[in-house]
């Protein structure tokens, strides 16, 4: 969601999940936010939803305006092995 009391979307690699979920999760409670799985089948997120995509920089090389599934890669940033991408539905 793109407004300030809204959730932030989070998906990527199973692997990722795990790893970064609650940690993410507790410095976004702290800013009155929740971190909510983007992965869910069942969730319809509202249209134009940033969606944060966590990957191993390696594996995954998209690219800004690259297409994936319903989403557009709207902005991405290197952090050593993982990248992070903000896709937009």
């Amino acid at each position: 969601s793109d407004t300030a009391t809204g959730p932030i979307y989070f998906t990527g690699k199973k692997m990722y999940h795990k790893r970064f979920f609650k940690p993410l999760g507790y410095l976004v409670r702290h800013l009155g936010r929740e971190l909510v799985l983007a992965d869910d089948k069942n969730r319809v997120l509202p249209s134009g939803t940033r969606v944060f995509y966590v990957a191993k920089s390696r594996e995954e090389t998209f690219r800004v305006g690259d297409r994936f599934e319903s989403y557009r890669f709207e902005d991405m940033r290197k952090f050593g092995a993982v990248t992070i991408y903000v896709l937009r539905q």
